[in-house]
């Protein structure tokens, strides 16, 4: 998909962001979407923000869709301006952990 849009705006460099799904009921499926999504950060100039950490999911209510928008519109703002500009980036960027295998 980035790579198809990145096509039609002619713009080989043009910059994604995108959210890590947050826990819900479904836990399977979000699952093997948030894999798919980790996966295209090995397209440059991509980058995701965590929405798995705004304290929306308690035991009666998890939702994929989290509430406080403003939380996860700074954290975008955050990783677009340091891949625009050069700057913060990496702070701003959720960690992602690399060399681990489940078992």
């Amino acid at each position: 998909m980035i790579t198809h849009w990145r096509s039609n705006f002619a713009n080989s460099s043009l910059p994604f962001v995108f959210v890590l799904l947050a826990p819900d009921e479904k836990a399977n499926a979000v699952a093997d979407i948030r894999t798919a999504q980790l996966a295209a950060l090995s397209l440059p100039r991509t980058a995701v923000v965590n929405a798995m950490d705004d304290g929306d999911c308690t035991p009666s209510y998890c939702a994929v869709h989290v509430r406080d928008k403003q939380l996860i519109g700074q954290r975008l703002s955050d990783v677009l301006l340091g891949l625009l500009y050069g700057e913060g980036a990496e702070a701003a960027q959720t960690a992602v952990a690399t060399g681990w295998t489940p078992t």
